[in-house]
């Protein structure tokens, strides 16, 4: 079953409805088990040569690929806003290629691919959707903040992001306006365009914490739910308000359990 964060497989168990995955067991003779070992073997072997870094989901629902005898990519799996992947890299820069997706009604489309692994196996997405060169984790928004195009006070838009957002900020740059006395943190948005640019935002606002991140994304999946038995609603519920998470999230979960807790 699709996966929202491996720590909350407790709840993704409870009220994921998306459906569960099946893998074909097929009996091999002897001959082509062996030959399927040193086929994995080799894989394996090729795939230690690859270096990967670590890459976040900006888009939820981000579709991933695999390629088809044509070449052209198919879709095969999908993956939350704010999950954790790796990518492959050549140097300093991402495994990419141009490529045609190729959809269920026929209609073909051109667009630039990055290599990914995710969920212990290898895809292709679109480059816009992930992180690609800063070394990110998966973070969020703990209050309404501004925008800065710059780690300086003078760098402020009149754009927001709203708590709860999430992102993918540094996992170790943090930039300080010492005029002002406030530091910033690089992050990475899918907000505007061009998608996925890199902007800053202050470091107060910003939580790196594992339980925040896993709190928004299953306050996210609960609201899309619509289905979700009431019983089942409310294990989430008291099981949401035992995690260590920022107090306003508290808060914001109370809401959305006022708002959807009628729902049937």
């Amino acid at each position: 079953m699709k996966k929202i964060v491996t720590a909350f497989s407790f709840i993704f168990l409870l009220f994921m409805i998306c459906s569960c995955k099946e893998k074909n067991k097929e009996q091999n003779t002897p001959q082509s088990s062996v030959q399927n070992q040193v086929s994995s073997a080799n894989a394996e072997t090729v795939e230690k040569k690859k270096e990967t870094i670590p890459s976040v989901v900006l888009y939820d629902e981000t579709p991933f690929y695999t390629e088809n005898k044509d070449g052209k990519m198919v879709y095969a799996d999908y993956a939350i806003l704010g999950e954790s992947i790796l990518m492959y890299v050549d140097g300093q820069n991402p495994e990419q290629k141009e490529a045609i997706r190729l959809l269920s009604n026929g209609k073909e489309e051109k667009f630039n691919f990055v290599h990914v692994k995710y969920d212990d196996n290898d895809y292709w997405t679109r480059d816009i959707f992930v992180t690609s060169r800063r070394i990110v984790m998966p973070a969020v928004v703990t209050e309404d903040t501004l925008i800065y195009e710059s780690p300086e006070g003078t760098g402020a838009t009149s754009k927001k992001l709203d708590s709860g957002t999430l992102i993918a900020a540094d996992t170790v740059v943090v930039e300080t306006d010492e005029d002002i006395g406030i530091s910033f943190i690089p992050v990475v948005i899918y907000n505007g365009t061009p998608f996925g640019r890199e902007v800053y935002l202050k470091s107060n606002a910003i939580s790196k914490s594992e339980a925040d991140v896993t709190f928004i994304q299953t306050a996210n999946a609960i609201k899309k739910t619509k289905n979700l038995k009431p019983e089942v609603r409310e294990q989430i519920k008291n099981r949401l308000f035992t995690m260590p998470v920022s107090s306003g999230f508290i808060d914001m979960a109370l809401k959305m359990f006022d708002t959807t807790g009628s729902e049937k």
